[in-house]
């Protein structure tokens, strides 16, 4: 008997993630691009990411044996069908024709860090979010508001708090910061040269969720101990806990629940990630780190396909593979 496929789907801001393997966890496929998520990136990128790694990730595989697939990504619900309809046209340009569900990132991002299908989850990557999930499902939620009216503690509110360091130590209002140098330079500056103006000059002239590409700058001054990153870390830990708690207590302050926590920001400095496990404690909750958010969208998946959880040792081996 041919076992079939599933696949799972990563559209994160930054990178998309398409990892394909069999009902038994077997990893069959693997392909990545550029970031996919609509409300960052726009729709046409995500169509573009998607077909991209999607082909990779399917080379040499049987389209018709994938059964069910699960996609991840960051306000799922903001575009309405348009999102649907795109996937639509890349599952036909790629041979797909499956079963497929649509899952906010923070439930793939759960799944990938613990085999329990209730607890929370933590997220802080390109945005940030926070959720009680029960029954694979997310119920409850705070912030994840996208850039522009939210994401607090994420890699772009941290990108965005390095530019306004930088600018408030050029024009004085502000204490020295080794930020001011690193951000001028990454912006393609001068910073012996570069004024204020200049620095906004170009700041708007860049998609504003690049933003989030001066987040290690903060972790890497952090690190050497610069006190305006050591403020701006600290700030989005309490940040990220005020989040996490908002949800915990509409949840009824359960204690003993899985805190999975996920993102490239928590995994990329460790202080912010032990106070945030601290917070986490605090909670009552039992801190878990999610290693591969794609991995849960297989696991997810699997679910759907089968109505039961993956083995967890088929899930260590994929995550091992994707080394992500």
């Amino acid at each position: 008997m041919t076992i079939p496929y599933v696949i799972g789907v990563d559209l994160g801001g930054s990178v998309t993630r398409v990892l394909v393997a069999d009902a038994d966890g077997q990893r069959a496929g693997y392909g990545t691009a550029g970031g996919g998520n609509p409300i960052s990136r726009g729709l046409e990128a995500t169509v573009e990411s998607l077909r991209t790694a999607g082909a990779v990730a399917l080379d040499g595989l049987e389209p018709g044996r994938v059964a069910y697939a699960v996609l991840g990504l960051a306000g799922v619900g903001t575009f309405g069908t348009a999102v649907d309809a795109a996937i639509s046209d890349v599952w036909r340009s790629v041979g797909l024709d499956c079963v497929r569900a649509l899952r906010p990132d923070a439930e793939i991002a759960f799944a990938a860090g613990t085999p329990s299908s209730d607890g929370f989850v933590l997220i802080a990557g390109t945005g940030a979010v926070s959720g009680y999930i029960c029954g694979s499902r997310m119920t409850l939620s705070s912030d994840g508001h996208g850039w522009l009216l939210g994401d607090r503690g994420s890699g772009f509110w941290l990108g965005r708090e390095a530019v306004l360091a930088a600018l408030a130590a050029g024009e004085g209002y502000g204490p020295a910061t080794q930020l001011r140098p690193t951000v001028i330079r990454a912006l393609g500056l001068d910073p012996s040269k570069a004024t204020s103006a200049e620095v906004a000059r170009v700041i708007y002239q860049r998609p504003p969720i690049t933003l989030s590409e001066f987040a290690p700058l903060v972790t890497d001054a952090a690190g050497h101990g610069d006190e305006v990153a050591r403020d701006i870390m600290e700030r989005a830990a309490v940040h990220l806990i005020e989040s996490l708690t908002s949800v915990v207590r509409r949840a009824g302050s359960p204690t003993g629940l899985p805190v999975v926590m996920a993102g490239g920001v928590l995994a990329a400095y460790a202080p912010l990630r032990s106070a945030v496990q601290t917070g986490i404690e605090a909670l009552g909750g039992v801190p878990c780190a999610s290693e591969s958010s794609v991995v849960g969208a297989v696991a997810l998946a699997i679910r759907g396909l089968t109505d039961a959880p993956p083995r967890a040792d088929a899930m260590a081996a994929l995550r091992a593979s994707c080394a992500v």
